[in-house]
């Protein structure tokens, strides 16, 4: 900033003879990187409109190869935007690692397994990563995260539609799947839409599909790796996990710690059980519920299903606590 100060301190210097002390703020973005107000310093010494002073400043700084933009807005504010060198410079001044004694830890991108990625997984891994490079350029520790679900309704339907699609809990058959890390999450989307539709419009299924989401957290719960059903679960639950560092090895981004919710439920229920006993929470027909106060926009929250099934809500906040 010293830099970018001195060389609108000389353009004074060389249009008007003047040595002026020169103020470089930062603008709203939309505006450019860097801005002066020196214009309106110089308009009483100098005896002239500030916009005129400004617009001769401007074309003098337009010669300066730091500047990719130089522009005048309202009375006399001078706006300038940096050459890409100049910018990444800032960024790495000593100054600019105000976060050094920081560490920070950055949540984005969340894929679920037995889901094909979409339009806002790109865009929040995307802006995540960047994210995350700013911050270490200010000098701080991050740890990047991502959290995704591995467990619950989705994976049932997903699994159901498996079943359906292999003609049973035929293991051998995954061999016959193009061995891609693409192919095998588009399988597994294909799986999923179906499992799904048959939720919807059938009853038999639905009720299959239920108790299967039981079963599906009584594979974490035994450590069941042996039974047929458990072993295309994780079979195509590691063939997710392999999808996703395809994914980001495609769009060149760092990977991050992935923590699937079948690990942060058990420290979201410890944290449950604890704010249960504490009074924070109550039973109500056999689910444990969080209840809200719309006067206060506190709205009532499910955290343990009357089948004793953990929510969203439990594991995100065993997410939080192992954060």
């Amino acid at each position: 900033m010293n830099h970018i100060s001195e060389v609108v301190r000389n353009a004074v210097r060389e249009l008007y003879e003047l040595d002026i002390d020169v103020t470089i703020e930062r603008p709203d973005a939309q505006f450019g990187d860097v801005a002066t107000n020196v214009a309106m310093q110089l308009a009483k010494p100098l005896g002239t409109s500030p916009r005129v002073i400004a617009e001769a400043l401007a074309e003098k700084l337009r010669s300066n190869d730091i500047f990719r933009e130089v522009s005048v807005a309202g009375p006399g504010f001078i706006n300038l935007r940096l050459i890409d060198t100049e910018l990444l410079a800032l960024a790495q001044s000593p100054v600019a690692r105000l976060l050094a004694d920081k560490h920070i830890v950055v949540e984005y991108s969340c894929p679920n397994a037995f889901k094909e990625l979409h339009t806002g997984h790109l865009y929040q891994t995307v802006f995540g990563d960047i994210l995350c490079r700013i911050l270490e350029s200010a000098g701080a520790q991050v740890s990047r995260t991502s959290f995704g679900g591995d467990v619950g309704l989705h994976v049932a339907k997903c699994l159901w539609g498996m079943v359906a699609t292999l003609e049973g809990e035929n293991l051998e058959r995954l061999n016959d799947i193009e061995a891609t890390p693409f192919a095998r999450a588009y399988w597994i989307s294909q799986c999923y839409v179906r499992g799904a539709g048959a939720y919807e419009d059938d009853e038999l299924a639905k009720s299959a599909i239920d108790e299967l989401n039981t079963k599906i957290y009584g594979f974490h719960a035994n450590e069941d790796h042996e039974t047929p059903l458990a072993q295309i679960y994780w079979t195509t639950r590691q063939w997710s996990y392999d999808y996703f560092d395809a994914f980001y090895d495609m769009i060149k981004v760092d990977h991050m710690r992935y923590y699937p919710e079948s690990s942060t439920m058990p420290t979201g229920m410890r944290v449950v059980s604890e704010q249960l006993a504490k009074g924070n929470l109550e039973q109500s027909e056999g689910a444990v519920v969080f209840v809200g106060d719309e006067s206060k926009h506190l709205h009532t929250r499910v955290f343990v299903t009357s089948k004793g099934l953990p929510t969203y809500e439990t594991k995100d906040i065993g997410v939080i606590w192992m954060e």
